[in-house]
Formats: C-alpha cells, structure tokens, sequence
C-alpha cells in the first residue's frame, strides 16, 4: 500500500532502520516478474532470481484497505486505508483514519509532498525528489528488501489462493535462526497472479505484528483534477521539512556538539567524505553525528555518535548480542550495523554489504581500529 514513504525521523540512524521497516510493514507494492503460471515452479530464491530479471510496470489504481497492529496477542491499533495512484506520473493520494488520532492525509503532485495530520491541524512539506531512489519502482524497493533477506530467510511460495475473487500466490519468508532477535521476522504476502500486486500481508518484527489487506482494489480508476490536491486550513501549522536536514560541521564542531572527545576511524585507508550532525527534538533531543567514510576508496563506510541513552532507555534491543571493543553490542544483519556504548557514547557502524567478509567479522575488525588520534600524530 502506499506510494508515498514518509518519515519524520530526526536521526540518521532511525531513518535507516525505519526505512527498512516502512518498505516491509507498508504494502501495496508491486512484485512482478513471473507469469501466473510459472510461480509455483521456482522455489523461493530461483522465484525472486526470475523476477529481479524481469520487469513489468506499475498499475494506476484506487484501494481501500484495514491495518491492524498486535503486540503478543493484544490488538494495539487498527486503522483504515484510501489510496489512489496515478501509474502515468506517479502521483499519489493516501488517507489514514484511526480512531483515536484521527485522519492523515498525504499528496504527491510530483512536485510537492504535503501530509496533514487533521487532530493536530499541523501540514508537513518537502520537495518531491527527483532521485534514482525515489524513481524506483515499489516493486524494485519489494525485490531489495527480499534480496537482502536472501541471506537470513527462506522464501518460499506457499501455493495459491483467492483474495477479494482474484486468484494470488501465497509467498513466505521465514527466518533461518528462530532463535535470533531479529529486526526483520517472518513476512507473508499474497500477490495477484495477473500483475504481481501485493494485496495482503502479514509482518512480524519483535513482538510487533503488523496484518494488512486491501478490501476494495479498483485498477480502472478515473482521476479528477482535485484528487491529488490538497487543501490546508488556513490557521494549519505548517512546517517544510526540507529545512530540516542534517548540518555539515566540522570535527572540531562535532566534539562541542557532543560535549566531549571522540573515536574516529584512521585516516590511512579510511577516506573522510562527510562529518554531518542531526539535531533531534522531543523524546530523543539529542545531537547526532555521523561521519562517512569511503573505505580504500571503494566501500562506503557511516560511522553515527551520540550520547549514551543509559541502561535505563530501551533503545534498540533487535539483532544478535554482540562484543565489541570489549562492550556489550548488537549487530543487525539485515542492514549490517553493529552498535555499542563506549565512554558515555553510543556508536553505531555501517557499511555497505560486500559480502560476508564485510558483514560481522569485517565490521568488528575496523571498529578496533578505531581512534581519537586518526592522524597518529599524538
């Protein structure tokens, strides 16, 4: 569900982890590839093999849907879902009633994404982007996410079934260590055998499960001028995101934001890109920094620091335990970032997959090299 993705997230490293979460817990996206009678030939990695290799275009359609969030067996939260999506320019509309915060509106025009929270009377604002990130198709952002679980899950197509009287495959992705805490747990999806649209899903991460299905699915839509136009109330708050973004600063600028010295990585064979700080308001205010590196020039490489949350916030708590530099941490394979706390701070390390020498072994092996002298001239 869901063309528009968006997050409020103050901190670089809420934005990577939720990134992942919004790609996995939203539906609506497309996985095309296979023909209808072909999917229950694969198995689930020869599956997603065939259709990274293929591609097929998105549908312009109007949907109505329900979203229920469990915690353990507790319903938390259900909400309903309107969406309407425009294949032609990628314009889109979604509303999301709940029952105690109300209705959120968000329009994409192409040019502008507006979401209006109705209970708060507030409007948040940002420039549509026009980046290979944002042009990729949800059925792109749906192959990522199960390649990267290639790894940690076993895919599998269950068989096929009916949802609202079309015929869908029943697809499931199981994590392979049952035991670990995983970020990213075991995930359903049923997808239309015609156009390989996700109609229904089923998510769990931690004790959270998130189910989803559309109850109305029109693929035939007739668009108005007004439906991807968005009226705000005249005394609305409205805040533009995009004078929100990180600061570029400098070390010496990082270490007066954090109120204290620092580890860094090497200056030999660690390319210093960027040194950026994020300020973060409300429940979290704090200041974060994050250094990216390039790694023998090739490997990129983020390195985020901000001060330690202490024993008695619950920050995180997904992925396996790990020992780093001596400290108890944790690793997230999905995204491969380890993290840990060190002298009042936490660290956060991650780099892009290369492989398995650049997962946990080759993660731990550069966070011991890290320094608070990155020149050696101490």
């Amino acid at each position: 569900m869901g063309q528009i993705k968006y997050s409020t997230m103050s901190t670089r490293k809420g934005n990577q982890v939720m990134g992942i979460l919004g790609s996995i817990l939203l539906t609506g996206l497309l996985l095309t590839g296979c023909q209808s009678g072909e999917a229950l030939a694969y198995t689930g990695e020869e599956m997603v093999e065939k259709a990274i290799q293929e591609s097929n275009k998105p549908v312009s359609y109007y949907a109505e849907g329900v979203m229920t969030l469990f915690e353990g067996e507790n319903k938390t939260e259900s909400m309903t879902i309107k969406e309407w999506y425009n294949a032609d320019n990628g314009n889109n509309r979604n509303e999301i009633a709940t029952p105690d915060t109300g209705k959120s509106i968000s329009v994409n025009d192409g040019q502008q994404i507006i979401v209006y929270e109705e209970a708060q009377n507030t409007a948040y604002t940002m420039d549509s982007l026009e980046n290979e990130a944002m042009q990729s198709s949800p059925k792109d952002k749906m192959l990522s996410q199960l390649e990267r679980m290639r790894s940690t899950h076993a895919i599998e197509t269950v068989g096929k079934e009916k949802w609202l009287d079309q015929d869908v495959y029943h697809i499931k992705a199981t994590p392979l260590d049952k035991d670990a805490n995983n970020l990213i747990g075991s995930q359903e999806y049923w997808v239309n055998a015609t156009d390989w649209m996700v109609v229904k899903s089923k998510v769990t991460s931690g004790d959270i499960t998130t189910e989803f299905a559309y109850t109305l699915l029109d693929k035939s839509p007739e668009f108005t001028p007004d439906t991807f136009k968005l009226s705000i109330p005249e005394d609305a708050e409205i805040i533009a995101l995009d004078n929100m973004g990180p600061q570029t600063i400098t070390i010496e600028e990082a270490r007066e934001a954090l109120g204290q010295s620092f580890l860094q990585m090497p200056a030999e064979g660690f390319d210093q890109v960027s040194v950026e700080m994020y300020e973060a308001s409300g429940e979290l205010d704090r200041n974060e920094v994050s250094i990216n590196y390039l790694v023998e020039g090739k490997t990129p490489l983020s390195l985020s620091i901000f001060k330690s949350p202490g024993e008695d916030v619950q920050d995180g708590g997904f992925g396996e335990k790990v020992t780093v530099r001596g400290q108890k941490g944790d690793y997230m394979k999905e995204i491969n970032i380890i993290s840990w706390d060190e002298e009042g701070l936490r660290y956060s390390l991650m780099a892009e997959q290369q492989g398995a020498k650049a997962e946990l072994d080759q993660l731990l092996e550069w966070a011991e090299l890290l320094t608070e002298d990155p020149d050696g001239v101490e």
